[in-house]
């Protein structure tokens, strides 16, 4: 996707360039290594937070975004069960903001979903997690 693509060489990578006082010409993130990083996130295998991070450790390191991603192990979680475990805990812990998404205040959900991506360091998927929360909500 090139407005993806242009969105992130117009703001992280022209941003660190700046901070680090480098000019484009010189960049440790090749094209190459964007677009593999840009991959992972198009198949799931990040999302776009993680990938704030992943590209920083890109910037200063120089790997690849795949390497960065085995050697830390900062994947989205995709297990489901893992998943739910969560979701269920911020529901007990929530009676509150259940009582208020139950009155339509649909803020409410937004709060939950803030506090499973916590718990998950942001390794959850938002939208998945949205819908569960909904799903769990009203059963």
């Amino acid at each position: 996707n090139t407005k993806v693509l242009s969105n992130w060489i117009m703001g992280e990578l022209i941003r660190y360039l700046n901070e680090e006082k480098i000019e484009i010409k010189d960049s440790p993130i090749s094209p190459e290594k964007l677009v593999e990083m840009l991959k992972l996130i198009d198949d799931g295998v990040i999302s776009g937070k993680i990938a704030k991070n992943v590209f920083e450790k890109m910037f200063k390191t120089g790997k690849g975004a795949p390497q960065i991603v085995k050697e830390s192990g900062i994947t989205q979680i995709t297990d489901k069960g893992e998943l739910f475990e969560v979701i269920d805990k911020v529901i007990s812990e929530n009676p509150k903001s259940i009582e208020d998404f139950n009155q339509g205040k649909e803020k409410a959900l937004h709060y939950l979903v803030g506090q499973v991506m916590r718990y998950t360091d942001g390794r959850a998927k938002p939208d998945f997690v949205f819908n569960a929360l909904k799903q769990r909500i009203k059963k």
